[in-house]
């Protein structure tokens, strides 16, 4: 039993000697402990950072998205656009085709009326001019004044008219 006890002693003298190594081991672990919460706070930091990040990412890729689509939406209503655009381009390439090929119509109008003016013309001078030999004739015939015959010439009333 000596033995036993000498073990046992023996045993408590080396694990009373470790004391003091498991007291600077618990105590070094116990200063550490600030520095790890001060590691685990910076992390926990970080990752609300890093989460704060990714969701403002997420929040810009859905306003991107949102924008994408509008201007997809507005593909369409563009299109329609263009294309109406295009139509009326067509309409006034039409009618200008139409007013030009109108032009020639226009211009042998102008001078058929301007032909008709000139033979209007030509007719007004020609009777004219048989006014004028009218005149002459007229003049050579009775030489005198309407006056002077109107006083030449005595009517008298017939008498079975009183």
């Amino acid at each position: 039993m000596h033995s036993f006890l000498s073990v046992t002693m023996a045993m408590f003298t080396a694990m009373h000697s470790l004391l003091p190594v498991a007291m600077a081991m618990f105590t070094a672990m116990y200063n550490l402990l600030p520095v790890a919460t001060a590691m685990f706070t910076a992390m926990h930091s970080f990752l609300s950072v890093t989460t704060a990040m990714f969701t403002a990412i997420h929040s810009l890729l859905s306003v991107a998205t949102t924008m994408f689509t509008a201007i997809h939406s507005l593909l369409p209503v563009a299109t329609a656009m263009f294309t109406a655009i295009h139509s009326l381009l067509s309409v006034a390439t039409a009618m200008f085709t139409a007013i030009h090929s109108l032009l020639p119509v226009a211009t042998a109008m102008f001078t058929a009326i301007h032909s008709l003016l000139s033979v209007a013309t030509a007719m007004f001078t020609a009777i004219h001019s048989l006014l004028s030999v009218a005149t002459a004739m007229f003049t050579r015939i009775f030489p005198q004044q309407p006056a002077d015959l109107c006083q030449q010439t005595k009517f008298t009333r017939p008498s079975s008219v009183l």
